[in-house]
Parts: structure tokens; C-alpha cells; sequence
């Protein structure tokens, strides 16, 4: 097992960050071009959106939307 060098890792990390950021990006766009308003409400949808895309990526997309959609409905009054 060969260590990688520091640049390499923050390299890597650079590049992970960039593409976090990108993807944040579009989704601000897609909240913006459904005519979501203010900062705090896009905010909230690119919190949903980023957490159902990284339950995607570890393979547990379908309890990730089941919880959402629960406190979705149970926070509706507040």
C-alpha cells in the first residue's frame, strides 16, 4: 500500500470541494428557476436536495425521501 503525498490528498479534496460547491450552485439555480424565493427558503431546498443526493450516493435514497416526506408532513401547521 503506497501512501499518497500531501498535494495529492488536497488535490483531492480540492477537487471533492469544487464539486460540492458546483452541485450546491445548480441546485440554487433549480430553486431559483421553480420561483423559490429568499435565501432561507433555498436554503432549506438545497439542504433537501444535497441530503437526497448524498443518500443516493450511500445507497439509502429511499429512507432518506421516507424521512423527509414525514417531517415534511408533521411540520406542515408550524
Amino acid at each position: 500500500m503506497s501512501a499518497q503525498s500531501p498535494k495529492v490528498k488536497s488535490a483531492e479534496g480540492n477537487s471533492v470541494e469544487e464539486e460540492r460547491k458546483s452541485r450546491i450552485a445548480g441546485f440554487e439555480s433549480h430553486a431559483r428557476s421553480m420561483g423559490i424565493i429568499g435565501e432561507e427558503a433555498i436554503a432549506q431546498k438545497v439542504a433537501i436536495w444535497e441530503g437526497i443526493w448524498a443518500a443516493k450516493q450511500s445507497g439509502n435514497e429511499f429512507e432518506y425521501g421516507a424521512g423527509i416526506l414525514l417531517d415534511t408532513a408533521t411540520n406542515a401547521d408550524q
